[in-house]
């Protein structure tokens, strides 16, 4: 990932658990180190460029669709009671047949497990973006004219690039997530979000009535 942008690395922490990540931040970030690295709001230019076409029509827009985030994120929400932000897979099965019926094409981002959960195939309209390097599916994501999505690594690429963004994520409150990655967007008017409360009957109506209204005036 690192290397694809150009960026030479001394030292690379993981962790797979709070506590983990805990030992880190007391072994790594020692103020007389560790400087954090910067972080602008938009690319100046794009950082990833992915010569491959994914559709050759470009009088036809193209709908960037991702549902997850990642799964230490997923499996630590799921612990604490919390509304995953990775949206449901009927929701996303219901958003996919929603777009199908619209005259645009749709790239899906996501896992090879995913994919096959979703059981989702590809056609004219529909590409399925999943190969196992992450950068080379975050690259695509240029090619979106808009795009649709729970708050993750995508949606973070897409509006960064100034891609007209639709953000699906949960209520609960978090402070740093808000300050860093949303509210900034919001106000430049590129990502349109819609907060849910759960996978309800009633909350996935609303949800896709907001898509359904907002995806037209992000393509006009």
């Amino acid at each position: 990932f690192f290397a694809a942008l150009g960026i030479k690395t001394n030292e690379i922490n993981t962790f797979s658990n709070l506590a983990e990540e805990a030992l880190i931040n007391k072994k790594v970030f020692k103020p007389s180190k560790i400087y954090k690295c910067p972080r602008d709001l938009f690319f100046e230019q794009n950082p990833l460029i992915n010569a491959d076409a994914i559709f050759n029509a470009p009088k036809t827009s193209t709908i960037g669709v991702h549902m997850s985030g990642s799964n230490f994120a997923v499996t630590h929400e799921l612990n604490r009671g919390l509304t995953p932000k990775a949206l449901s897979h009927s929701f996303t099965k219901l958003l996919l047949d929603r777009l199908e019926k619209l005259d645009v094409n749709v790239i899906f981002f996501g896992t090879k497990k995913e994919v096959s959960e979703l059981g989702i195939k590809e056609h004219q309209k529909l590409r399925i973006a999943c190969d196992d390097e992450i950068i080379k599916n975050l690259s695509s994501v240029s090619q979106c004219n808009a795009f649709i999505g729970s708050d993750s690594a995508f949606k973070t690429m897409s509006s960064m690039l100034r891609i007209p963004t639709i953000l699906l994520y949960s209520k609960e409150k978090n402070n740093f997530r808000d300050r860093m990655f949303i509210s900034p967007y919001v106000k430049e008017r590129v990502v349109y979000p819609f907060k849910y409360k759960d996978f309800s009957e009633s909350e996935v109506n609303r949800m896709t009535a907001f898509i359904e209204t907002t995806l037209p005036k992000l393509l006009s």
